[in-house]
């Protein structure tokens, strides 16, 4: 199996309890959290290399849910395809994997933020009412996501 590289980019606290880092580098996201996984598989030995060139390996895969900073307050994103390694010291938040996916990520003034359709909100959200998702974002419920409202 081909070895696909996994950069670390950002600094972060690895004794932390589920500590994440932000990584443009990384082509899939990473976690060592096997608890924090929902509706994991175990998937053939799939074989990364850190940017330290250690060798890791990754047996599973599922979904977990991650809370993005957003100053004081933060939001939460369900990331899909996360691979398992027992070898990883944090989660590694595959910038990239998001661009694919449709997101837009924003680092300014200190801050994370998402730019998504309504459209791309109503599902994260669960298919809850689109006016519904709009009103919770311009009151100020939810922080973290802007939106871009264009008509369609």
């Amino acid at each position: 199996m081909p070895n696909e590289l996994a950069a670390l980019v950002g600094v972060g606290n690895v004794n932390l309890p589920c500590a994440e880092i932000y990584d443009s580098g990384c082509s899939k996201h990473l976690t060592p959290y096997c608890d924090a996984l929902e509706n994991f598989i175990e998937i053939p030995p799939k074989s990364f290399r850190a940017a330290n060139k250690q060798n890791m390996t990754a047996v599973r895969m599922g979904e977990m849910t991650i809370n993005l900073p957003d100053s004081a307050d933060v939001s939460q994103l369900k990331l899909t395809e996360v691979l398992y390694s027992s070898e990883v010291s944090y989660t590694l938040v595959s910038v990239g994997q998001l661009n694919v996916k449709g997101f837009e990520i924003i680092f300014s003034g200190g801050k994370c933020t998402e730019e998504l359709t309504l459209d791309q909100f109503h599902h994260q959200m669960g298919h809850i009412l689109a006016g519904v998702t709009h009103c919770l974002v311009k009151n100020g419920f939810v922080t973290g996501i802007c939106l871009e409202l264009t008509s369609s």
